[in-house]
């Protein structure tokens, strides 16, 4: 039985406290692409209830959809090249040794993955064609992203066990710039990637505050 080039299958989870998140095996062979509603998101939402309105996406996607078909009907594996590898390299190099230390570090598996999202990542989204985002900003989404799918769903843990690996972690993937005339001013945080920032920091926020936490919030 021979499955069609342009048949995609996406499957979809509800997590509650009665599941169990996916077994390493299975995160190391998915992207886990989570979904989450915004304070303002529900804001606006609750401002003027009802059905969402599914007609003002038509055609939205088609420039996206075009691009990832033909993508696909490549049947080829891209990766990234010159100074694009330079950077995913260095981001993931960066962040092996902490994930090492709980057991978490990845594999070639993963590496190959997340090289191979990003490669596609910067052909589909087209650069400043699509998105009117230049370059550098695109790759930096797409390492992003791809850290934020790959690496993090295995993470789970103790405060004891997974603390000290969220803090160092975070230490890179954001930078911290004390004010040097003001000790007593806090210091600045520039997040190099926002989405796995962000995800660490409230993984770090529930293990502090329930003594446990893992990627699935619910």
């Amino acid at each position: 039985f021979r499955f069609p080039k342009n048949l995609f299958v996406i499957g979809t989870m509800n997590v509650d406290e009665t599941t169990y998140m996916f077994s390493p095996k299975v995160l190391d062979r998915a992207q886990v692409i989570e979904f989450r509603v915004s304070e303002k998101e529900m804001s606006d939402f609750l401002g003027a209830p009802g059905n969402p309105k599914i007609d003002d996406l038509a055609g939205k996607g088609a420039a996206y959809a075009e691009a990832f078909l033909d993508l696909a009907a490549e049947c080829k594996t891209k990766q990234p090249t010159g100074d694009e590898l330079t950077k995913v390299k260095d981001a993931l190099a960066a962040v092996f040794p902490s994930l090492a230390e709980l057991g978490a570090e990845f594999g070639y598996r993963s590496a190959i993955e997340i090289l191979t999202f990003v490669a596609y990542y910067l052909e589909a989204s087209g650069y400043e064609k699509l998105t009117g985002t230049p370059q550098k900003d695109c790759l930096k989404a797409a390492i992003d992203a791809g850290m934020l799918q790959k690496l993090l769903p295995k993470l789970h843990g103790s405060l004891n066990r997974l603390g000290p690996v969220l803090d160092a972690l975070i230490g890179k993937v954001s930078k911290s710039d004390k004010p040097v005339n003001d000790p007593e001013a806090p210091a600045k945080i520039e997040k190099l990637y926002p989405l796995t920032y962000e995800k660490l920091q409230r993984m770090k926020d529930r293990v502090e505050k329930n003594g446990f936490t893992s990627f699935a919030e619910a």
